[in-house]
């Protein structure tokens, strides 16, 4: 993701298309956050190794074709091919580290997943910015091939055939039927049109529709009655099961309950709630941030790609440092309500401090503010997983332990940080096309085919004479500069969310054992 933001403009430019550049992120988003509940019960039946291993393959074929792209519905398509593959690589790295991990250790070894991902996330934008400015950014979707081929022989020699799942269950669920039956694939539909409607909506709302019209508003009520129709459906599924806990064996037949998409029950639990709220605006911080900060620099400050990505490194090294750092400080103590209150407190704050920024901003200034977000980032990403297993065994200890919902509790966690994903690429790009809008016309004496052609293309501004261009830029940053606040109301969220956790600390899987009380140990 990080590598396809700093080509954004280029991608735009080449297409003419910057009104629809967010759907370049969207169009990947979408299916990886909806389809994600699903790879956790696929996961569980049919084993981590070959779910995750079918993931990578559809990952690459998607990248294969994109790159390839000849216009922007084709490129959008096969990003949405690359989010149904990253649907299950996401999620099941986590769910794969927790079953062969003890629970207060996991964050050690999730630091080492912060670590390549901050990697990834350093050298993404560079690498994106060199193959944008030198090559073509097409190469940025054809280097995931050679990667993720080897990345998959790695898994194919190395990786144990894992089940979370009670293994006499495996054992008499033998046929690809009754493994299928399982599966609520009508949940998963109405998640997708959720989540769809939703995005459709921001996305149109005030640039191709107004926001009382009939198409918008039909979304929302559609996008509201949808996610009842979901959570009604969750609920008749999970008291059907429970009714129904034992299977009922004949000579040639296994009958079994399908089984939710939504476990409502983790609903029930406080800290889990808080945790899935502080996750997605979490999410929507982070990934407004990263997407929108290279537009910014190159249309701005009138950067370079290769530069864009370049400017990145203040966000991003504080992530990474400060990541592996507290990573392995919680799985040291079990302590990680600290890290949720700076790390969210840090991120409003340099939210507020990035909504300041105007073309011609001082660097030192610019370096400041990136790096004070970037902290906060550091401090929360990678923590989600650890912390909802915990709270699902903790709440859940009269359960056994195979049948404690940690691979749904983990599943639901990374649902939210991706719809927040989805939502912060969607709600920017609202944001940013209505402001820009609003400051053209304020700012300049634009006709309507230039203002139209300003939200298509980056290179808008270099049709303009010299003073012009000036005060275009200076619309441009002021219209995003409203993203940040975004990021910092998200992160005031985050905060308050994080103040309503409970005073625990993580647990031990010996824990179990001991105690019912979840290891009441207070925490801070």
């Amino acid at each position: 993701m990080w590598i396809v933001a700093t080509a954004l403009p280029v991608i735009a430019s080449t297409f003419n298309s910057l009104e629809q550049v967010e759907w370049v992120g969207t169009a990947y988003i979408v299916p990886m956050t909806a389809l994600q509940p699903i790879y956790g019960k696929l996961a569980d039946i049919f084993g981590r190794k070959c779910t995750i291993v079918v993931s990578i393959v559809v990952f690459l074929i998607g990248s294969g074709f994109a790159g390839s792209a000849p216009n922007m519905v084709m490129l959008c398509a096969m990003r949405a091919v690359q989010g149904i593959g990253a649907a299950g690589i996401s999620p099941l790295v986590m769910i794969t580290i927790g079953d062969l991990v003890p629970l207060r250790e996991r964050a050690k070894y999730q630091s080492l997943v912060g670590l390549c991902w901050a990697t990834g996330s350093i050298c993404g934008p560079l690498i994106g910015g060199v193959l944008s400015e030198k090559a073509s950014w097409r190469w940025i979707f054809y280097i995931n091939i050679p990667i993720g081929i080897l990345a998959m022989s790695i898994l194919a020699v190395c990786l144990p055939a894992t089940y979370q799942s009670n293994e006499h269950e495996q054992e008499l669920m033998k046929s690809w039927q009754e493994k299928w039956l399982r599966i609520d694939f009508i949940g998963a539909m109405l998640f997708i049109a959720t989540v769809s409607c939703f995005l459709l909506a921001t996305q149109w709302g005030g640039t191709q529709y107004s926001w009382t019209s009939p198409i918008i508003l039909g979304l929302y009520g559609g996008c509201v009655l949808l996610a009842i129709l979901t959570i009604l459906l969750s609920r008749d599924t999970s008291e059907n099961r429970n009714s129904n806990t034992t299977m009922t064996m004949t000579t040639n037949n296994i009958k079994r309950k399908r089984e939710p998409i939504l476990p409502l029950h983790l609903f029930k639990i406080r800290d889990q709630v808080m945790t899935y709220i502080m996750a997605l605006t979490f999410c929507m911080a982070m990934f407004m941030n990263v997407y929108y900060l290279p537009i910014y620099f190159q249309v701005a400050n009138g950067d370079t790609p290769l530069i864009a990505g370049i400017e990145l490194l203040p966000f991003l090294v504080p992530v990474d440092l400060i990541s592996i750092l507290s990573g392995y400080l919680v799985a040291t103590t079990g302590h990680y309500r600290m890290m949720f209150w700076f790390g969210n407190a840090l991120i409003a704050i340099g939210g507020g401090l990035e909504s300041t920024l105007l073309a011609g901003t001082q660097h030192l200034q610019q370096v400041f503010y990136l790096m004070i977000t970037g902290a906060g980032v550091g401090f929360c990403i990678q923590k989600y997983p650890s912390v909802v297993s915990s709270f699902a065994k903790l709440y859940m200890l009269p359960l056994k332990p195979m049948q404690r919902p940690v691979t749904a509790a983990i599943s639901l966690v990374s649902f939210f940080g991706h719809f927040g994903f989805a939502s912060g690429i969607a709600i920017g790009g609202a944001i940013f096309k209505n402001m820009l809008i609003y400051y053209l016309r304020s700012m300049m004496e634009l006709t309507e085919e230039q203002i139209q052609y300003a939200q298509q293309t980056p290179e808008f501004l270099d049709t303009l004479e010299p003073h012009l261009r000036q005060i275009a830029s200076q619309a441009y940053a002021m219209a995003l500069d409203w993203i940040f606040v975004g990021v910092a109301i998200c992160g005031s969220v985050g905060f308050i969310a994080s103040l309503c956790l409970s005073p625990k600390k993580i647990l031990r899987d010996n824990d179990d054992d001991n105690n019912n009380n979840g290891g009441g140990e207070n925490s801070m």
